[in-house]
């Protein structure tokens, strides 16, 4: 049976994020395009989204409001 420690220590650090209104990006890096290792694509749904509220895409990629 596996442990539920890590899910528990996600789930705090989640919860602590949130009261502190810091971003949550669990296992993914945003880096900016002039780094080799920055992500290279690209939605363009979301580009137009952000774009059409003065905002860059990644205000828009996140589940909740600090995620």
């Amino acid at each position: 049976m596996a442990s539920s420690r890590p899910a528990q220590w996600c789930a705090a650090i989640l919860w602590m994020c949130g009261e502190q209104g810091i971003a949550f990006l669990p296992f993914f890096a945003t880096v900016g395009g002039g780094r080799p290792d920055a992500v290279a694509t690209q939605d363009d749904a979301v580009t137009e989204i952000a774009s059409a509220h003065g905002a860059t895409p990644f205000k828009y990629t996140r589940t909740s409001t600090h995620v």
